[in-house]
């Protein structure tokens, strides 16, 4: 009998490293640091596929919230048209959830949280309409 254990297929997180991310803001004494303590990120922003969605929008976001990431984005490239949503979580340090602040919105995005910034989500769907050839008003 061996005393190793099984090989699972949940990812895992330390305070170091976590499953890869798109996107990461953190503070600027990690810059050139990798891997850096996600403990330590501001905002973690996902670009969701096809094969990734149930991991980014589920298994992620539990990752993040036990680490304590204040900001988590969900941005979602539509597969059937050049469509761009985003969604913005915030956590609630209480229950160390994340709740939605902006429920998928295409609208162009503000939020202050961490800093404020604006996306202009209709500028990115027609940019992305034409990189991929498709007419901007499509969708």
């Amino acid at each position: 009998m061996s005393s190793r254990s099984a090989p699972t297929s949940r990812p895992r997180s330390t305070r170091t490293t976590s499953p890869g991310r798109d996107v990461v803001v953190t503070r600027a004494e990690h810059l050139r640091r990798t891997p850096f303590p996600i403990v330590d990120a501001l905002l973690v922003v996902e670009v969701v596929s096809p094969t990734s969605a149930l991991r980014d929008t589920e298994t992620k976001r539990a990752l993040y919230a036990r680490a304590g990431v204040p900001a988590y984005w969900i941005v979602v490239p539509e597969e059937e048209k050049p469509t761009i949503s985003l969604a913005e979580l915030v956590l609630d340090p209480g229950s160390r959830k994340y709740r939605y602040v902006t429920h998928y919105t295409t609208e162009p995005f503000a939020t202050a949280q961490p800093w404020p910034v604006r996306v202009d989500l209709p500028a990115l769907t027609a940019r992305r309409a034409t990189l991929l050839g498709q007419p901007a008003g499509q969708g």
